[in-house]
């Protein structure tokens, strides 16, 4: 892990004491499940990454993103969950993809009619 022993030992020492008195100084946790008593303990590396915003872009009904004046950002569209309102306030999982294809064809369409007007 990259740590040595004595700083994984305080580590999960400091953790421990939280449990007991129920007020986590250092993180500010309010929900912590137990303390870590007894082995065997299995450690790994995590890098956390955003999966999903909820909120995103403001667009039209063709796509387009607006500005903060509810007018269209002159050849700037957006598709997929880039789009604010797309999940509404929660995610439901597997749902990403369908919004994704739906708005992205309505965006291509756009830009076909861009391309063949004078």
């Amino acid at each position: 892990m990259g740590c040595s022993f004595d700083t994984l030992k305080n580590t999960i020492d400091v953790y421990n004491r939280s449990v007991a008195s129920g007020n986590d100084e250092e993180f500010g946790r309010r929900f912590m499940k137990g303390q870590f008593l007894s082995g065997p303990f299995y450690l790994f590396k995590c890098t956390p990454v955003v999966g999903i915003t909820i909120g995103g872009l403001k667009v039209n009904q063709r796509m387009q993103v607006l500005n903060e004046y509810g007018e269209p950002i002159s050849k700037l569209f957006a598709a997929g969950e880039i789009v604010g309102g797309l999940h509404g306030t929660s995610y439901i999982g597997g749902c990403s993809l369908a919004g994704a294809l739906a708005l992205g064809r309505m965006v291509g369409e756009q830009l076909a009619k861009n391309q063949a007007a004078p």
